[in-house]
């Protein structure tokens, strides 16, 4: 059996699925491109995987490192193709995605106008963090502003030990002690 000497590049764009291989052995590099498939994109990576190797004379046993890049989810997002989403962020910055501050595409442009926000302000949630570890976590706020995500999180929060709402802990679980901060021994 010879020792693996193949690599394999695969890129799945949003049009075309590219490969590329290189045979560290002989030296030599081919390349491949197929229409990549929206629907199962692994089946083009598949395809393209099978004929690239024949062309090759080679099979998978002489591969020895594949990697794989996909913009495939930066289309979606960016075509805005992709199911409607929320964000669930730590209070103070539920408005950080649309101030968009980190980059500026064009920052001498005083009339451009920014795209609309990837997840807009009524589905943006705020939740309070513990940002100390010797207090108990606040979880979710009992008497907290109305949202459907909000009452969802406070029906399972608040009402956690209502017999609508079994505990989701085993009977033998209990909290840690707030004084020694270390785990209580099941009854």
């Amino acid at each position: 059996m010879t020792t693996p000497h193949l690599r394999i590049g695969i890129d799945v764009g949003g049009t075309f699925t590219d490969f590329v291989l290189l045979d560290d052995a002989g030296a030599r590099t081919l390349n491949g491109k197929r229409l990549t498939t929206p629907d199962d994109p692994g089946r083009a990576i598949l395809e393209g995987l099978d004929r690239l190797l024949h062309e090759a004379g080679a099979t998978l046993a002489d591969v020895r490192q594949i990697v794989h890049g996909t913009t495939l989810v930066t289309n979606t997002v960016i075509e805005r193709k992709g199911a409607r989403i929320g964000l669930v962020t730590t209070r103070g910055f539920r408005d950080s995605l649309e101030m968009g501050r980190e980059m500026r595409y064009d920052l001498y442009d005083l009339a451009l106008e920014k795209p609309e926000p990837l997840v807009p302000r009524p589905r943006r949630h705020v939740v309070t963090e513990r940002l100390d570890a010797s207090k108990p976590s606040p979880s979710v706020s009992c008497t907290a502003t109305s949202t459907p995500l909000t009452n969802a999180a406070r029906a399972k929060s608040c009402n956690r030990n209502s017999p609508a709402s079994p505990s989701p802990f085993p009977p033998t679980w209990r909290p840690r002690s707030a004084s020694t901060n270390a785990p209580t021994p099941p009854a």
